[in-house]
């Protein structure tokens, strides 16, 4: 194997992060060591999570609307990190084949920030985002 297909493809993400330490405030530096997903926001290069969780929290509520079930999107794993996307995140329900435990909903990016990287998964993404019809393990 080529050591630059392994090492390229990671230099490229941590690229993609944000360097948040110059630019967070006490108060966003608080909130993402509590781990609240509001303060997980789109920055630099890095799509937000809580911009992820809207999209799913959306497609939900529409879903919702339009078929009078309850569900609730449950927030992602503030641990994921993508580019930023370009165009309008979209959301979907989830396929059965991806093999998911649990009914979720798939938040889409088509176009990142990320061009011609030779890896097409910085290119575009997809977030899985469980849901649950009960309120105690939307967090």
């Amino acid at each position: 194997m080529k050591l630059h297909r392994v090492l390229y493809p990671a230099m490229v993400l941590l690229l993609a992060l944000p360097v948040h330490a110059q630019t967070e405030s006490a108060e966003e530096l608080a909130g993402r060591a509590r781990g609240d997903i509001r303060y997980f926001r789109t920055h630099g290069n890095t799509q937000g999570v809580y911009e992820i969780f809207l999209e799913a929290q959306s497609f939900v509520a529409a879903e919702n609307k339009k078929n009078g079930t309850h569900w609730i999107a449950t927030e992602p794993d503030i641990r994921i990190a993508v580019p930023r996307c370009v165009k309008p995140l979209t959301a979907a329900w989830a396929s059965k084949n991806y093999g998911l435990s649990q009914k979720s909903v798939v938040v889409f990016c088509s176009e990142t920030v990320i061009k011609n990287s030779g890896n097409k998964d910085f290119e575009k993404w997809h977030v899985f985002v469980p849901v649950t019809t009960n309120a105690r393990d939307a967090k």
